[in-house]
């Protein structure tokens, strides 16, 4: 798992405030407004599932790593 790093750009404050714009204009049933705001949320909401999503892997990835490694030897007991 070494060298395998997720690299996300957006800091949660970023992410806050795309978001509380995007709630601000997504009663705008009419224009691009309401429309651009509706499609903000919906890639938060995608952008959220797919680090939950990372995460999920990384830490399969890391306990399928953790099964494959030989176990150590017993001591006292003859090879």
């Amino acid at each position: 798992m070494e060298g395998f790093l997720v690299s996300v750009t957006l800091s949660d404050d970023e992410v806050k405030s795309m978001e509380h714009a995007a709630r601000r204009f997504c009663g705008a049933f009419t224009g691009t407004s309401g429309t651009l705001a509706g499609m903000v949320l919906r890639c938060l909401a995608e952008r959220k599932r797919l680090l939950a999503e990372v995460n999920h892997l990384t830490v399969e990835l890391a306990r399928r790593d953790e099964i494959r490694r030989p176990l150590p030897a017993l001591a006292g007991v003859p090879e």
